[in-house]
């Protein structure tokens, strides 16, 4: 692809209205699901200092944050993709974005729980082939 095909394809996609309103969509959900799952790890550290000796859980509060705001963000844009698809808006974006999300969630729970570098490199590049 050349630049000018490139900047024709960003117009024609991009700098649409439905277009802005995906783009919109997603930040939005991004920084819903951001702010909700910033409140669960404050509420998680709170909660692990008083039962320090049951704590089982391998991650730390905000580890288990991340993790928990990527299935948070995905619903969030499931349910923009289906509103999208009940008011007859294209939603070609909001797809994209969900397989964004599922990546980043593997590749961050493959992070997290996966301590060989070879087998999360292994996860890396199978999750990259599967959503690319």
């Amino acid at each position: 692809m050349d630049v000018k095909s490139q900047i024709y394809w960003i117009r024609e996609n991009f700098i649409q209205p439905t277009g802005i309103m995906q783009i919109g969509a997603i930040g939005i959900t991004y920084l819903i699901a951001r702010i909700i799952a910033i409140k669960i790890r404050q509420h998680l550290e709170k909660d692990s200092e008083k039962v320090k000796s049951h704590f089982r859980i391998s991650l730390s509060p905000s580890q288990f944050a991340i993790i928990t705001g990527y299935p948070l963000w995905f619903f969030l844009l499931w349910f923009c993709r289906v509103l999208f698809d009940k008011l007859q808006i294209p939603s070609e974006f909001l797809q994209m974005a969900l397989y964004l999300a599922v990546a980043w969630f593997v590749l961050h729970f493959a992070y997290y729980y996966i301590k060989t570098t070879f087998w999360s490199r292994l996860v890396y590049t199978i999750t990259l082939l599967f959503y690319s």
